[in-house]
Order: structure tokens, then C-alpha cells, then sequence
């Protein structure tokens, strides 16, 4: 019971987006005692969010790929030896990083591999089973995993559909009073507006805007620095060469103060006009203390639902 609930301690941290370094070093300390402690069960569940944070950092030779190959690296202390099985839960996990890790740096072979093989799964084995957190953000990643695949043409009708059943189930949750969801919402409307030929740039400027927002107020910082990115890259599809430099640069600070070294090599190399804000470290600061309000407020919710299940004499497990 406690090592299931120090696993949804980092899956809250890392899902708040707060700072990446001090979370690589948390949780290789976490996982090496996992493995001192033959906890076998939980190894494959997290170690896929390790190696998420070390390729974003800058600490793997191939930081876009994330697979058990790369994991059972015998270089690495935390060399995993085991074979998962193609329909083990951890299996669904290491998708999901490997497709936010190819989101946030643009290989959209990555993002389709991965989610096609999610979308394999029978539609029961696509989510934990009475994990609300992790869902929450699995279908959030489904939406931006769509929307970029369709911008570069890819099976255009399968994934608009998917995209349409992402915004609806997370409006759903919204109405249910998950205020996490609202800038996510925001964040897939106006990708999903800007993926329209007749689309305004204003209206798909306004739910960016809006997005951002939100995602700020929430502390999702990670989130905050993609939406920024795309509206930066509309932007300039739109010719709007003032307006893309401001938002690319916003994003390039935001990915930066996340720790996120290699996706910040990466924009400014591929827009040399965009800039790090002078006040970069202030401006983490404050991005800081929003994350880590949301993370405490997340994790209060997780404890009064571990409270209930004991109250009522239910167990906890990862299905």
C-alpha cells in the first residue's frame, strides 16, 4: 500500500509538470529502493517516467525514443530485466510517455507509433480501471496526439473522431467540477479549430489565449509552454511574424524553467528569433508555486479517496 501510493505521488508530480531535475533525482532514489525492496510490480510503471524526464533533460543518447529496449539499457543503475507482457498495465504506461515525450518534441512517427498501439488495445485495457488521475491526462494526450497527427495528414477521419471523444469525456469531467480540465479543453478546441482552412485567427487566438490561461492559473506549466508553442507556430502560418516571435519566445521560457534543457535547444535552433525572457527565473518561480498548488491539491484528493476506500474496507491496486 505505501509503494502504490508513492507511485501516485510521482504520477502527480510529474502530471503538475513541476521542475524536472529534482524529480529525476527523487525518483531514481524512490526506484532504487523499489528494486532493493523487490517491488517488481511497480518497477515498469515508473521507471518509463524516468527515462520521459532524463530524455527531456538532456541525459539520454536518443531523447525522443522511450521503449523497454531503451529501459533495459545495462548501463543504466536501474537496469530493468524483466519482460512485460503486451497487455500488462505498465505496457499501457510506457505508451503514454513515449507519446507526451514525442508531443512535447515534435517526431510525429513517435506520437502515431504510440498511439496506435494504445488504440489496439481493447477499449476496457486503454485506461486504469478506477484511476481517475491517470486517465484524466491519458485522454487529454489522446486529443493533442490526434490534432498532430491530423495537421500532418494522418488518417484524417479516425482521428478527428478521436479528438471529438477526448473534448466531450473531459467536458464531461469539467461539469463534474475537475477544474484541471478546463484549460485542457480550451487547449483541444483551438487545436481543433485551428485545423479548419476556413478557420479566424482571432477565434483560434482567443481559445489559445484562453487555454493558457487557464493552464497557468492551474499550474500546468508544461501544458502552458505547448499551448504557447502552437499559438506561436499559428502565428506564423498566419504571417503574423510579431505575434509568433512572442509566443515561441514564451514558450521557449516556460519549457525552461520546466527543465525541459533538450526542448529548448530544439525551438530556439528551429526559431532563432525567439528569445528566453531576462526574467526567466522569476517567472519560474511563480510557475513553481502554482505547480506545486496543484500537485498539494491533487494529492489531497487522492488521500481522501485512499480514505474512503479504507473506511469501507476496500483494497488499492493498480489494475
Amino acid at each position: 500500500m505505501g509503494t502504490i501510493d508513492l507511485c501516485n505521488y510521482h504520477w502527480v508530480y510529474q502530471f503538475c509538470g513541476l521542475p524536472l531535475n529534482p524529480f529525476v533525482l527523487d525518483l531514481q532514489k524512490y526506484l532504487a529502493e523499489l528494486r532493493l525492496c523487490q517491488q517488481s510490480f511497480l518497477l515498469p510503471f515508473l521507471l518509463p517516467d524516468l527515462h520521459l524526464a532524463l530524455n527531456l533533460t538532456g541525459q539520454t543518447e536518443y531523447p525522443s525514443t522511450i521503449s523497454w529496449d531503451s529501459i533495459r539499457d545495462p548501463d543504466h543503475f536501474l537496469y530493468y530485466t524483466n519482460v512485460v507482457a503486451e497487455r500488462h498495465p505498465a505496457e499501457l504506461k510506457l505508451h503514454y510517455a513515449q507519446m507526451f515525450n514525442a508531443l512535447v518534441l515534435g517526431d510525429t512517427e513517435k506520437v502515431q507509433l504510440a498511439l496506435d498501439r494504445v488504440l489496439s488495445r481493447k477499449r476496457f485495457y486503454r485506461r486504469f480501471d478506477g484511476t481517475h488521475l491517470c486517465n484524466l491526462f491519458f485522454t487529454f494526450y489522446d486529443g493533442l496526439a490526434s490534432a498532430a497527427l491530423v495537421r500532418k495528414g494522418r488518417k484524417r477521419r479516425r482521428y478527428i473522431r478521436l479528438m471529438k471523444e477526448s473534448i466531450k469525456w473531459l467536458m464531461t469531467k469539467s461539469k463534474a467540477g475537475s477544474i484541471n480540465c478546463v484549460g485542457m479543453i480550451y487547449f483541444l478546441k483551438a487545436e481543433q479549430q485551428s485545423l479548419n482552412s476556413l478557420d479566424d485567427k482571432e477565434l483560434v487566438r482567443s481559445l489559445y489565449g484562453k487555454a493558457i490561461v487557464q493552464l497557468t492559473k492551474t499550474g500546468f506549466m508544461h501544458y502552458s509552454a505547448m499551448a504557447n508553442e502552437r499559438l506561436g507556430q499559428v502565428m506564423l502560418e498566419k504571417g503574423d511574424q510579431d505575434w509568433g516571435e512572442h509566443y515561441l519566445s514564451q514558450a521557449a521560457t516556460l519549457y525552461h524553467d520546466w527543465g525541459a534543457s533538450v526542448k529548448v535547444e530544439q525551438l530556439l535552433t528551429t526559431y532563432p528569433f525567439a528569445k528566453l525572457d531576462d526574467r526567466k527565473s522569476n517567472h519560474g518561480d511563480s510557475f513553481v508555486v502554482r505547480a506545486r498548488a496543484r500537485y498539494d491539491s491533487q494529492l489531497d484528493s487522492l488521500a481522501a479517496v485512499s480514505r474512503e476506500n479504507s473506511s469501507m474496507g476496500f483494497s488499492s491496486e493498480l489494475n
